[in-house]
């Protein structure tokens, strides 16, 4: 049964998230979203405005976990040349 993020508190949407970490050590908060929500899979384009809602909650979360020292973060490029990048999280820095 998909969860929906929104009517969730920040307290509670941070142990889902930290406690998503357990079973995949390292993620982007896009593959978190799919793995917590139970939705399945979609484009952006194609989602509800509440699983958009729960889709931009869980990066705004990561974030302030990252900010607080809960979660360790690194943006990762394919090359120097590449301006396309991707910012993952993890538990521990040495998951990165």
């Amino acid at each position: 049964q998909p969860h929906n993020l929104t009517d969730m508190t920040a307290a509670e949407l941070d142990e889902l998230i930290v406690t998503a970490f357990d079973e995949f050590p390292r993620m982007t908060y896009a593959e978190l979203f799919w793995v917590i929500s139970g939705h399945p899979k979609t484009k952006l384009r194609e989602m509800s405005l509440t699983q958009r809602a729960g889709y931009d909650r869980v990066n705004v979360r990561c974030a302030h976990l990252h900010k607080h020292g809960a979660l360790a973060s690194a943006e990762l490029r394919k090359s120097e040349a590449s301006g396309i990048s991707k910012r993952v999280y993890a538990l521990k820095i040495e998951d990165l």
